[in-house]
């Protein structure tokens, strides 16, 4: 197990430090470095972008600072504080750390499979409806639901559900 404990601690992203790769299910990912300084170095959070995940994702580029359009080019993710948490979870009879941006309320890895630079913008063109959606959720009272991918899912990968529905006046 890790020497960082499981909990809650605050960071902030560390600009080119993202990897763009394909998971072992296929599905597309940036893994972004956040320095958190309480612990002492930086910690690795892997976003996923399958139909279901890509809106969170997205989200968590937004809470770090990041404010383009271009899933390529992640200008900014350094700009703002975040919450960071810290899991353990058993994998393969191994306890293995788990970490995330908390948005809306590891150390240093290398992702197996990386992608090219044409990849990486075919990647960043076939998310773009994602991002200019997400872009325009502001415009309405209630956030839609995401489309859910296939049952199938690495073990440990994080699936926050879908969003809250409450009776907040706005």
């Amino acid at each position: 197990m890790s020497d960082v404990q499981a909990g809650f601690y605050k960071g902030r992203g560390i600009a080119g430090s993202e990897q763009y790769g394909v998971a072992g299910t296929g599905t597309d990912q940036i893994a972004v470095d956040v320095d958190v300084p309480s612990v002492g170095r930086a910690l690795t959070v892997f976003l996923y972008f399958s139909d279901g995940a890509a809106p969170y994702a997205i989200e968590k580029l937004r809470a770090m600072g990041w404010q383009g359009n271009d899933l390529a080019n992640l200008v900014g993710i350094d700009a703002n504080e975040v919450d960071v948490s810290v899991k353990y979870k058993e994998y393969q009879g191994k306890q293995r750390i788990e970490v995330d941006v908390v948005a809306g309320g590891g150390g240093r890895v290398k992702l197996e499979t990386t992608m090219s630079h044409a990849q990486k913008a075919a990647f960043a063109a076939r998310m773009k409806p994602f991002v200019v959606g997400a872009n325009n959720l502001g415009a309405s009272t209630q956030r839609p639901a995401p489309a859910r991918a296939p049952a199938q899912r690495r073990e440990g990968a994080y699936d926050p559900g879908p969003p809250p529905d409450d009776d907040l006046p706005f």
